[in-house]
């Protein structure tokens, strides 16, 4: 049977994804890992405190396979400065995160939520 690319790539589509858990402990390697995540991968943060994050995250997933963005422990990972987040996909999280001590400048809007299904959980925002 002579297989057309077509088949070949419906064929990927019933493949399962495989999700990683990715762990990071620096802006850098968030900001990185974010852009590269797929669906179903869990980016895990370690403590501390992180300055100046700016990301998109634009990966469209499902409930069966969603993106997480986390703390490690809830509350033990502060982004500080000035914070520029974009959930523009679907069925992505970001979980557990301190918002403190930020610089709203007129470029940085904190936090979009776009597209759907998108949530933040278990954060706290003060002194913003």
């Amino acid at each position: 049977m002579k297989r057309t690319p077509l088949y070949a790539a419906l064929m990927t589509l019933t493949l399962p994804l495989h999700a990683a858990t990715i762990d990071v402990d620096n802006s850098q390697q968030l900001i990185s890992k974010v852009s590269r995540a797929n669906c179903g991968d869990n980016i895990t943060i370690a403590p501390g405190q992180y300055n100046d994050i700016n990301f998109t995250a634009r990966q469209w997933c499902t409930d069966e396979q969603p993106l997480t963005i986390s703390a490690l422990t809830p509350g033990s990972v502060s982004f500080t400065g000035t914070t520029d987040i974009t959930l523009a996909g679907s069925f992505i999280t970001l979980s557990g995160i301190h918002f403190q001590q930020g610089d709203r400048s007129e470029r940085a809007d904190l936090i979009t939520l776009d597209g759907q299904h998108n949530t933040v959980s278990n954060s706290k925002f003060s002194d913003i």
